[in-house]
């Protein structure tokens, strides 16, 4: 099954039906649970591009708030 050999193909091979393949060696499929594996990559994705916004967000206020200081710090230093 992690082969993606067909299912009638093992089911001959061991004698049963796809059924019971299913049933009982299911868990081995690649496809076994994609929707969840998917939804949970989705949101994963989510997650980061949020965090990497709010970092870019912060690193902007910080050069701004950088910037605020040297002004009153520093006022008509660098126009003299």
């Amino acid at each position: 099954m992690e082969k993606r050999v067909p299912l009638d193909i093992i089911a001959s091979y061991l004698s049963t039906t796809e059924e019971v393949i299913k049933a009982v060696y299911g868990h081995f499929s690649p496809d076994f649970h994609a929707e969840v594996n998917d939804a949970q990559k989705t949101d994963r994705d989510k997650r980061a591009a949020a965090a990497q916004k709010k970092k870019a967000s912060a690193a902007q206020a910080a050069r701004s708030e950088d910037d605020r200081l040297l002004d009153s710090a520093l006022p008509g230093y660098l126009t003299n």
